[in-house]
């Protein structure tokens, strides 16, 4: 039994002495501007032969910047396949690029430039859908330090004014470590008054001054607002009637209700199923039609919203439509909205 052990051990030890090691990639961290980042990445060459990724472009007076060299293929930009190229399009404090330097891996962390005081002006009814919608979705995460919530991180983009992975210490100088902390100390704001937010962007300490517009009157909204309530008829819960005058001036000034909520693409298994509501407002014409926060829109008369291009066709063809049947997802289940155009 002794020999079987020895040899049990050595055999152990021969097969680790030929197995290949796998180190851990090495790691350059580097400061940059989002901007500069962005200008590389639309230089570079797009690569289809595998290894695929984006092939740096050797001229670039970029590369010594973010340390990387000639040759260097970005492989993935925070996870994501870099060939898409859309990373920035939703801009986060730090950027970790996935590169290969010949046979060499090598993660280059980029984390922006902030300015450490700013300032920041945002419309109370952005104010309001940005609140909707943190009761809707994880907007906040709390975030602790040694076991202890030491803020709050804004884990989806906002409109204007934080921006996502930013982390809130305090509001006003009073310490903010939950999530209705936040809520409640944004919703303090006047019309015309400012707050100081404390908060850490790509982990650097900003003062952000945060000041909440006066709106003033405005009595196209009101007139179309009257139309709105005017223009559509509540039959049933999943059944309506919308004049034609309505959905004529809509069609003719679509921005006029963009604001009524806020719309986002439905990503569901890794594909695109739709387009996601929250944030809606109790009198917009969202609301009206009898859609809900949270609610997926999945088809209309058939056809499936699965990207911007079908959401264009679907447009083109409401002009000289008679009626809408849209297909929804609300709480995990399928409901249907038929609206009768007269």
């Amino acid at each position: 039994m002794k020999h079987l052990l020895i040899a049990a051990l050595a055999g152990s030890l021969v097969l680790a002495s030929v197995e290949p090691s796998r180190a851990e990639p090495t790691t350059i961290a580097v400061t940059g501007d989002a901007s500069e980042l962005d200008q590389l990445v639309r230089t570079a060459r797009a690569r289809a032969e595998e290894p695929t990724g984006l092939e740096v472009d050797n001229r670039s007076p970029l590369l010594a910047r973010f340390k990387l060299a000639p040759g260097d293929l970005i492989r993935t930009v925070n996870g994501s396949p870099a060939l898409g190229r859309v990373f920035l399009m939703e801009r986060t404090g730090v950027v970790y690029l996935d590169v290969l330097r010949g046979k060499q891996a090598l993660v280059v962390r980029v984390a922006f430039k902030v300015a450490p005081t700013q300032q920041a002006t945002i419309h109370p009814f952005e104010l309001e859908q940005n609140l909707a919608a943190s009761r809707v979705q994880d907007n906040f995460a709390v975030v602790t330090r040694a076991g202890k919530a030491s803020g709050v991180v804004i884990v989806a983009p906002w409109y204007g004014s934080f921006e996502r992975v930013d982390v809130l210490r305090a509001i006003d100088g009073a310490a903010v470590t939950t999530v209705e902390a936040v809520a409640q100390a944004l919703e303090k704001i006047k019309p015309g008054a400012s707050v100081v937010v404390k908060l850490d962007r790509s982990e650097q300490p900003v003062a952000l001054k945060l000041t909440l517009y006066v709106p003033t009157p405005d009595t196209a909204a009101d007139e179309l607002q009257v139309k709105i309530d005017k223009g559509i008829t509540k039959i049933d819960e999943t059944h309506y009637t919308i004049a034609r005058s309505l959905v004529d001036e809509i069609l003719a000034n679509p921005m006029a209700v963009a604001k009524g909520a806020r719309v986002v693409p439905s990503i569901k298994e890794g594909k695109a199923n739709g387009f996601k509501l929250y944030a809606i407002r109790p009198s917009s014409v969202y609301a009206k039609l009898g859609l809900a926060n949270g609610d997926t829109l999945t088809k209309i008369n058939s056809f499936e919203l699965t990207s911007a291009d079908k959401a264009l066709e679907v447009y083109t063809q409401l002009r000289d439509a008679k009626s809408l049947v849209l297909e929804i997802q609300r709480r995990g289940k399928p409901i249907t909205l038929t609206y009768t155009i007269r």
